[in-house]
Order: structure tokens, then sequence, then C-alpha cells
């Protein structure tokens, strides 16, 4: 596609992304671990239907216009924040289950667990800022087809974060199931990974739009 520029620097460029670690893949290894694989593989989709919502915020020139705004990039700051510190809340008082519990898990609780992932990602203002500075750096300016451009680029940051995730989620699940003996460990888990929601929560507070 003729506005596409570098594919390749850009594929790398975002495998690099997705093996750095961050509330996606904490999200995702945290409930892989302490209620097996098929969480773990909820929670991979909920943060790719995040980052498709990402992907159409950016093309339709949205996201640009939340970075515009002060007081909205910092609405949106504030509300990540609080959310992450729910979530490391939540997360150090979750015991966990174990493998017979989560397959008699309710479907709300899987929906849940979706929602919380989409919204792990959704409200997370760095992802703003990687799509509005990142994408534009593989679209040849004044090219035809920007939008298709972007959109394709999109389409392959999905596919290849997709296929991590799911892949880490598949992994860590049956390494946990294989070595769990009790639940002990499972809330250590949770622990730890609350307290690195709280961390990041916290540290979200400082994220700062350009030109601020």
């Amino acid at each position: 596609m003729e506005a596409v520029s570098n594919p390749g620097l850009f594929i790398l460029a975002v495998m690099v992304l997705n093996i750095t670690p961050g509330p996606d893949t904490m999200l995702i290894v945290g409930q892989s671990v302490t209620r097996g694989h098929r969480a773990g593989l909820l929670a991979a989709a909920g943060i790719s239907l995040g980052c498709a919502t990402h992907v159409l915020l950016a093309v339709l020139g949205l996201s640009a216009l939340l970075l515009a705004s002060e007081a909205a990039f910092n609405a949106l700051k504030l509300a990540g924040a609080v959310y992450l510190v729910w979530l490391g809340v939540t997360m150090l008082r979750d015991k966990g289950a174990q493998p017979a519990q989560i397959a008699e898990a309710p479907r709300l609780t899987r929906r849940g667990l979706l929602l919380r992932a989409y919204l792990t990602n959704l409200l997370n203002p760095k992802v703003v800022l990687f799509m509005v500075s990142f994408f534009p750096q593989f679209i040849r300016p004044g090219a035809p087809g920007t939008t298709a451009g972007l959109l394709t680029l999109g389409a392959i940051f999905i596919a290849l974060s997709t296929v991590y995730n799911s892949s880490m989620a598949w992994v860590s699940g049956r390494i946990a199931a294989r070595l769990s003996g009790s639940g002990t460990w499972q809330r250590w888990v949770n622990r730890l990974t609350g307290i690195a929601f709280l961390g990041v929560g916290i540290r979200l507070l400082s994220v700062s739009r350009p030109g601020s």
C-alpha cells in the first residue's frame, strides 16, 4: 500500500512493544496464573478489543483531539489511574480460583473479566500517546490512501498483539496448572500483581501530554 512506509520496521517495533511489561501483560499473566489459561485468553481478547477501539479513535482523529485538550487528557488520565488502583485493590482481595472452579465460573464473571481487560487498555492514556505519535511515523506524508494505511497498520498491530497476548496467557496458565498444589502461591501472585497495579496507577498521574 502506497501510504505505508517501512512495514518491516513497524512490525519489529510492535513486537518490541509487546514484550515490554505493562498493565495489559500484568493483567493477562495474573489472570492466567490465578484462574487458568481460559481466563487469560479472555483477558487477551479484552485487550485486543481495547486496541481496536484505540485504532478506530486514532483513524477518526478523535485521539488527536483528546491530546489537544488538556482537560480531556487529564480526565482520561485520572480515570485510568483510579481504575488501575481499584483493580490493584481488587486483586489484593482476590483469592483466585482452582481449575475446577474456573470451568464452572458463571458467564457474568467471564463477561466481567472481558470488560476488566477492555477498560485496562482503553483507559490507559499511554496507549493514546502511542497511537498518535507512533503510527504516523509509518505513513508517507501526502500519499493517497492514508486512512486505509492507518487501518492496515492498526490491523497488523492488533493481530500481533493478540497472538502474543494469547500465547502469554496459554503458556503462563499451563505452567501454573502444573505447579499448582495449593492456592497459597496463587494468592501471592494476586498480591504482587495488585501491588504492581497500584504502582502503575499512581505513576499514571505523572504522564503528560505532548507540549504541556
